[in-house]
């Protein structure tokens, strides 16, 4: 079963920018510019949304490493071992 379309976005904009779309869809081969402004405006907040993602787990992955680099923990056996052979094996 086919999803429905329901929802709806209209805007007016200048010719010269409808003018550069309609070229756009036509290089690209698309049905319509309705088809291709669609397409464009998803594929682009998908990025946006995935670029908004990164940057957030990425400042919460830094501020987790900061806090556990200022913790004060003993290494435990297997780090203690692993370290060992690393200065052994680059002496």
């Amino acid at each position: 079963m086919a999803a429905t379309k329901k929802d709806r976005i209209e805007f007016r904009l200048e010719s010269e920018h409808k003018q550069l779309i309609e070229t756009a869809a036509n290089l690209v081969g698309s049905s319509s510019i309705t088809a291709f402004a669609l397409q464009e405006l998803i594929k682009r907040a998908k990025e946006i949304i995935e670029e908004h993602e990164q940057r957030v787990l990425s400042e919460k992955d830094s501020e987790l490493f900061m806090k556990l680099i200022s913790e004060d923990i003993e290494p435990n056996t297997n780090l203690q071992k692993g370290f060992r052979k690393y200065q052994r094996s680059n002496a």
